[in-house]
């Protein structure tokens, strides 16, 4: 199998995440579900930055927490809406089960 036969391996995650644990997490999942590159932010600034990199390097989906500083995740999503080029972002708050696209 090549690299084209799995999009997963070329898919790159950005986790935005103000818990230096809850990125770990997330990024341990990522990886061992196949993703190919996770990206840690610890805030919507940071993230802000990664998706700023020219195409080659941005990530193709965007997993957020809402609480951070000094941007925080609506903050953040409200930018990336604003960009048609923009990665899917996927919300994620305190709650259990309360992750949701955003439409």
């Amino acid at each position: 199998m090549n690299d084209n036969d799995n999009p997963i391996e070329n898919t790159t995650v950005l986790v935005a995440d103000n818990d230096g644990d809850m990125r770990r997490l997330v990024a341990r999942l990522l990886k061992s579900l196949g993703v190919g590159r996770v990206l840690h932010a610890p805030d919507g600034e940071t993230a802000k930055k990664h998706l700023l990199e020219p195409e080659t390097d941005r990530p193709d989906v965007v997993i957020t927490e809402l609480d951070m500083e000094p941007m925080d995740g609506a903050q953040l999503l409200a930018w990336i809406r604003q960009d048609d080029e923009s990665p899917n972002p996927l919300q994620k708050a305190h709650e259990p089960g309360s992750c949701h696209w955003p439409g």
